[in-house]
C-alpha cells in the first residue's frame, strides 16, 4: 500500500492539492453531494486507496478508455485553461479522433471562452467544436471532461464476515466508539443492506455523525456538507440530506438523534416537524431551548419554493405573452402621464408610481412587456428562492451600495452621493439601452435588456456625470421590484436612521431639481400591503410636513394593476342566443380562469395545486399553517365563499399581500381599498382539498372565519347565508369525491340534492326536479357575489367558470343560483334562513322563490323568465329550525330544517351550528379570546373578564348578565356542564337553566 501510495502521488502535478484526504482517518472530507470534476481534477474515492482492488482499478480511473495518446497532460485542469490553451487542446483532441474543429472553436476562443466555461457546457454544446457535428463526439468530450466515478469503490456486498467485521472495528477505532455486538454477525450483503438508522445500533454512545460518516463511506454515492451549505439549498433536500443537517447540529450540541429523524421524507417534512411543539423531544430527546437555535434558522425557509416550483415559474414567464386588455399600453400611457405632469406641475413630492397587486397577478411579466417599448432599468431586491425574477444583486449594489454610500461622513452626502447613482443610470440606460421598439440583447430570454446587458448598463462608476442628457420627454423607468426590502428598517436601514426608501424618495426628487432634462420615473412594485407606505395618505405620511415645505403636497396616485385577469381564458364561442350548456360536461378550460400563476398549471398539477395551496396560506412551505395563522385559515375559506372583505381594515391589505386576495381598487386618499376573491376555479380547487382535509374545517377552518367575523374584518351580513354556502359547497365535494372527481367538476344534479336532505331522511327529490331535467347536470366549486342583475349571459359565465353566484342585498326572493348544464336555460336557485321556526315555506315565500317574480324587471326578457320557471329547480335551507328534517311535494321546493345535511360530519355540523348562532357580541369576543389563550391544557395570564366590560363601559353591554343574551349553542354547553337535557328551543333551554341556576347567569 505505501509503494502503491508513492507510485500514485508521482502521477500528479505540483498544482494538485493532496489535502483532499486526510490519511490518518476513514473520514472523507469532501462535499456533500456528488460534484462533476474536469479531467485532471482528482474524486476523493480515488484518494481511498484501501477502497480498491488492485493497482489496476486505480489506473483505469486514472488513464480512461478515451484519454489522449498523449499522457503528458495527466493531472492538468482543463477548467484553469485560458482561450489559448482551450483550442490548442480541442485541436489535439479532435485530431486523436481524426475530427477537424468547426468555426464556432473560434467564436468561443474569441468570445475569451475559458477551460471554466468549456466544463459547463452541454454535449449538445460541445458536439458544435467538431465537424461534421455528432451527438457521440459532445458526448465523449463531456465524459472526458467530466470523471465519472464508476468503479472506483469497492463491492462490498462480496465481502465475507470477517473482512467486515474487520472494517467495523477499524472505523470505531478510529472514531473513539465501541461495538456494541460481536461484529462478525454481518455478511457483506447484509452490511450493504444497513440503514442509517440500523447502524446506530452497532456501536455504544456512538455520535450520529460518526454514523452517518459510515454510512457516506459504504455509499460512497452519497455525500455531504457543512450544516450552513446544507442550509443554502435548504428547498431542495432529500431525506439523506435532511438527516444529516439535523446529525451535524446534534453533534454540535451533544445531542442524540431520536428514530423520528431517520424516516423525514425531504425539507417540507422538517419543516412540518418543527411546528410541532414536541419537536425538540421527539427528533432530539432534549428541552426546547436546545433546538432554539435549529428553529429560528429553519425560520426564514418556510417561504422558499423548491427547485421544481422555480424552474415551473421561469417557464412560464418566458411563454407567449397574451395581453386581451391592452394592460400594457394602459401602464405606458399612465406613467408618461405621470412623468409630464411631474415635470410641468411641482405639486407632488417625487417622480414615482407604486404598482401594486396581489401575487401571481404578472406585475413582473407585464413590465417586462412594456420595458420592449420604454428603456427600463430593473432592479429586484427578492430574497432567495421567494418567486422570479430572481434577485439582481450587481444592480443593487451599483445603485444602493458601494463607496460614495457605505462610507458616507453625513446625511447631505448620502442623499448627493444617491443623487449622482440616479444621474448615471439614467444616463447609462439612455446610452447602452435599445431605443424602444428594438432589441440588443436575445428577444427569446425571459429577462430584462438591463440584465442581459448587465456589465455595460450597470457599469456606473465608469460614466461620466457630466455628460448631458438629449432633449427627449420620453421617460426612462427605474423598476424596484419586491420594494419592500426599501422599506426594511431593520437591514437596509442607513447609516442616518431613516429606511433606503425615504432617503431615495428624497434623492430622486432633488435628481430631478437638479437636472431639468431628468426623466428617470421610478416605479416601486409589490403587493397592496405596503401601499401605504409607497403612496401615504397625508394623514399618515409621517414626512407630509416636509412635504409641504418642499413644496410637493401630493404623491402620485398608485398603479393598481388589473390587465393580465382572465387573459389565457376563452370560454364557450357560443352563437348568439344559444342556450345548450351541455359542450362545458367535456371541457376542463374553466381551469384556465383567473390569474396568469392560477390559471396557467404546472407540469404536475398536484404540485401546482400543493404550490397555490401555500400561497393561500401565506407561503409557507410547510404542509399546513404554522399555529395562529389565522389569515391562512381565512383565506382558504374565502376562496370558496361569497363574502364582503371590510375596505377599512388593515388586515384586508395583508390578505392581498400574502394571501391571494385581489386588490380591486384604491382610492385617491389611499385610505380604503376593495379587495376580494374573484372566480378562478384552480384557486378553489386548491382551497378544496383543504376543506376536505379530515378536521381542518372545524379545528382551524371555521373557527378563523368566527373570529374575522367577530372582529369586523369579513361582513357579518346574514350568518345563514355564510353557513349556508358552505352546506352547499360541502353537497358538491361529497359527490364529487364520491364519483373519483375533482372539486368544482360536472357532476349529478339528483346526487347533489340528496346530499342536502338530513342523513336518514326518504325524501324523494326528484319532485323538486323538472322530469326534462332529471340527468342534468351541475358543478360549482366556488361561490362568487355578483354585485349586479343576473342576466342569462351572467348565468353561462358562471357555468363556464363552475360557479354559483350569491345576490346582492335586497334581491327579493332568491339568495343565490347555481347553473344547470342542460340544452335549455336552467338553474338551482336557493332561500336561506336562520330563523328557530320548523314550518315549511308559506306560499308567498315558493311564489317569490320564481325567477319570473325574483328578477322581475331585469335583464331576462319576460317570456324567458317564464321558460325559467319551467327549469328551475327551488331550494329552500332553513337552517336555524329545531327540527332537523326535509321535505318535497311534487313540483314545490325542496325544504331541508336544520343543520342536518348528509354532506357534513358530525364535528362540521356543530362547528357551523356555532358559527350560525353567534354574535357580534363583546362577550363572545371575549370568551372566544379567553378560550384561544389556552395552551397545553393550561391558560396564559388574560387581562380581560366580562364583569369588568359590564361595571365599567354602559351601553355597549348590559350591565347584568341575561340568559337571553346568550346564543343557543352557549345554553346547549352550559346545560351540558350541569347535566341538564340538552332541547331543541332557545326558551326551553333557558326555562331549565333558570330552574337550576336562577335567573341570572354568572359570567
Amino acid at each position: 500500500m505505501v509503494h502503491l501510495t508513492i507510485a500514485y502521488t508521482h502521477l500528479l502535478q505540483p498544482s494538485m492539492n493532496l489535502n483532499v484526504f486526510d490519511f490518518k482517518s476513514t473520514k472523507p472530507k469532501s462535499s456533500f453531494k456528488p460534484r462533476s470534476f474536469a479531467f485532471g481534477t482528482l474524486p476523493r474515492k480515488a484518494l481511498l486507496l484501501h477502497q480498491f482492488r488492485n493497482t489496476a482499478t486505480l489506473l483505469r480511473v486514472l488513464r480512461r478508455k478515451d484519454s489522449l495518446q498523449d499522457r503528458s497532460n495527466i493531472g492538468l485542469e482543463v477548467e484553469k485553461y485560458n482561450s489559448q490553451e482551450v483550442k490548442s487542446f480541442l485541436k489535439r483532441w479532435g485530431k486523436a479522433r481524426d475530427k477537424r474543429l468547426s468555426e464556432f472553436v473560434d467564436e468561443f476562443t474569441s468570445g475569451q471562452g475559458s477551460g471554466d466555461q468549456l466544463c459547463t457546457l452541454p454535449p449538445l454544446m460541445l458536439k458544435l467544436f467538431f465537424t461534421p457535428a455528432e451527438i457521440s463526439l459532445g458526448e465523449e468530450l463531456y465524459d472526458y471532461l467530466h470523471v465519472v466515478e464508476e468503479d472506483s469503490g469497492p463491492d462490498i456486498s462480496k465481502w465475507s464476515k470477517s473482512r467486515v467485521a474487520e472494517y467495523l472495528e477499524d472505523f470505531a477505532k478510529s472514531n473513539g466508539v465501541k461495538l456494541r455486538s460481536p461484529s462478525r454477525q454481518f455478511s457483506g450483503s447484509d452490511f450493504f443492506a444497513q440503514t442509517q438508522f440500523m447502524l446506530s445500533g452497532i456501536f455504544e454512545d456512538a455520535s450520529d455523525i460518526a454514523v452517518l460518516n459510515l454510512y457516506y463511506q459504504i455509499h460512497p454515492t452519497e455525500g455531504r456538507e457543512s450544516f450552513d451549505e446544507v442550509l443554502d439549498d435548504f428547498e431542495n433536500l432529500n431525506s439523506k440530506e435532511v438527516l444529516y443537517l439535523l446529525a451535524s447540529y446534534a453533534e454540535k450540541y451533544s445531542l442524540h438523534l431520536q428514530p423520528a429523524a431517520y424516516f423525514l421524507d425531504d425539507s417540507q417534512a422538517l419543516l412540518q416537524a418543527v411546528q410541532n411543539k414536541m419537536f425538540a423531544k421527539q427528533y432530539f430527546g432534549c428541552e426546547d431551548t436546545k433546538c432554539a437555535e435549529l428553529v429560528d434558522k429553519l425560520q426564514p425557509m418556510k417561504k422558499l419554493y423548491s427547485k421544481y416550483e422555480m424552474q415551473e415559474l421561469a417557464k412560464s414567464f418566458s411563454g407567449q405573452y397574451k395581453d386581451p386588455w391592452n394592460g400594457v399600453d394602459h401602464f405606458i400611457r399612465y406613467v408618461k402621464e405621470c412623468c409630464k405632469e411631474y415635470r410641468t406641475r411641482p405639486i407632488y413630492f417625487a417622480p414615482y408610481v407604486a404598482l401594486v397587486q396581489c401575487s401571481g397577478s404578472g406585475k413582473s411579466r407585464m413590465l417586462l412587456e412594456s420595458s420592449k417599448k420604454l428603456r427600463t432599468l430593473y432592479v429586484c431586491f427578492r430574497s432567495g428562492a421567494t418567486g422570479y425574477p430572481p434577485r439582481t444583486g450587481h444592480a443593487i449594489f451599483q445603485l444602493f451600495g458601494g463607496s460614495g454610500l457605505d462610507d458616507a461622513k453625513d446625511a447631505k452626502s448620502y442623499k448627493l452621493a444617491l443623487v449622482e447613482r440616479l444621474r448615471r443610470a439614467e444616463i447609462s440606460a439612455r446610452k447602452h439601452l435599445p431605443k424602444p421598439g428594438t432589441t440588443s440583447g436575445k428577444p427569446e430570454a425571459a429577462m430584462f435588456e438591463s440584465e442581459q446587458l448587465c456589465k455595460s448598463v450597470w457599469n456606473l462608476q465608469n460614466i461620466n456625470s457630466e455628460e448631458e442628457l438629449p432633449d427627449s420627454e420620453e421617460p426612462v423607468l427605474l423598476i424596484l421590484d419586491e420594494a419592500r426590502a426599501l422599506l426594511d428598517e431593520s437591514q437596509d436601514k442607513t447609516p442616518f436612521g431613516e429606511s433606503k426608501f425615504t432617503w431615495f424618495r428624497r434623492a430622486l426628487r432633488s435628481y430631478w431639481e437638479k437636472y431639468k432634462k431628468a426623466r428617470l420615473f421610478a416605479v416601486m412594485v409589490d403587493t397592496s400591503s405596503r401601499i401605504k407606505n409607497f403612496s401615504p395618505s397625508l394623514k399618515s405620511d409621517s414626512s407630509a410636513r416636509q412635504v409641504r415645505d418642499e413644496g410637493g403636497a401630493f404623491l402620485l396616485h398608485p398603479f393598481v394593476w388589473r390587465g393580465s385577469f382572465d387573459a389565457i381564458f376563452h370560454g364557450l364561442k357560443l352563437a348568439e342566443g344559444t342556450r345548450d350548456l351541455t359542450p362545458l360536461l367535456e371541457n376542463s378550460d374553466y381551469l384556465q380562469a383567473g390569474r396568469p400563476l392560477v390559471a396557467i398549471p404546472f407540469q404536475d398539477t398536484i404540485q401546482h395545486r400543493d404550490f397555490l395551496l401555500r400561497k393561500l396560506r401565506g407561503g409557507f412551505m410547510g404542509r399546513t399553517p404554522e399555529p395562529g395563522q389565522d389569515l391562512g385559515h381565512l383565506s382558504i375559506v374565502l376562496a370558496r365563499l361569497a363574502t364582503a372583505i371590510s375596505c377599512l381594515s388593515t388586515t384586508a391589505a395583508e390578505l392581498v399581500a400574502e394571501h391571494m386576495v385581489h386588490l380591486l381598487a384604491s382610492d385617491i386618499l389611499r385610505e380604503h381599498m376593495f379587495v376580494a376573491h374573484l372566480a378562478e376555479p384552480r384557486l378553489a380547487l386548491a382551497a378544496a382539498y383543504a376543506w376536505n382535509t379530515e378536521g381542518e374545517l372545524e379545528r382551524n377552518l371555521l373557527p378563523a372565519l368566527q373570529r374575522a367575523l367577530i372582529s369586523g374584518v369579513v361582513s357579518a351580513g346574514d350568518r345563514g347565508e355564510i353557513v349556508g354556502q358552505m352546506v352547499v359547497l360541502n353537497a358538491f365535494d361529497t359527490v364529487c369525491i364520491a364519483n373519483h372527481k375533482s372539486p368544482g367538476e360536472c357532476v349529478p344534479l339528483v346526487s347533489v340534492l340528496e346530499q342536502l336532505l338530513p342523513k336518514d331522511s326518504k325524501v324523494n327529490v326528484r319532485n323538486a326536479i323538472p322530469p326534462s331535467l332529471w340527468d342534468a347536470s351541475v358543478a360549482c366549486g366556488q361561490l362568487v357575489l355578483l354585485a349586479h342583475h343576473l342576466s342569462l349571459d351572467t348565468n353561462r359565465q358562471l357555468a363556464e367558470r363552475h360557479c354559483g353566484a350569491l345576490f346582492k342585498e335586497r334581491q327579493p326572493g332568491i339568495d343565490a343560483v347555481v347553473p344547470i348544464i342542460a340544452p335549455v336555460s336552467a338553474m338551482v336557485v336557493f332561500q336561506i334562513k336562520n330563523r328557530s321556526e320548523d314550518e315549511e315555506a308559506s306560499a308567498k315565500i315558493r311564489k317569490r322563490m320564481n325567477p319570473s317574480f325574483a328578477f322581475k324587471n331585469q335583464k331576462i326578457p319576460e317570456k324567458e323568465l317564464v321558460e325559467l320557471d319551467g327549469n328551475c329547480v327551488r331550494v329552500y335551507l332553513q337552517l336555524g329550525a329545531g327540527v332537523k328534517s326535509a321535505s318535497c311535494n311534487k313540483g314545490g321546493p325542496l325544504q331541508i330544517f336544520g343543520l342536518s345535511s348528509r354532506c357534513l360530519s358530525e364535528p362540521v355540523a356543530r362547528a357551523l351550528e356555532m358559527l350560525l348562532d353567534s354574535s357580534n357580541r363583546i362577550e363572545s369576543f371575549v370568551l372566544d379570546q379567553r378560550a384561544a389563550s389556552e395552551v397545553d391544557g393550561g391558560n396564559l395570564p388574560f387581562p380581560d373578564d366580562v364583569s369588568t366590560f359590564r361595571r365599567i363601559l354602559p351601553f355597549v353591554i348590559d350591565s347584568k348578565p341575561q340568559w337571553n343574551d346568550l346564543t343557543v349553542v352557549e345554553l346547549k354547553s352550559i346545560c351540558k356542564k350541569n347535566g341538564l337535557e340538552v332541547g331543541v328551543r332557545k326558551h326551553v333551554l333557558i326555562e331549565r337553566l333558570v330552574q337550576v341556576l336562577g335567573k341570572e347567569p354568572r359570567d
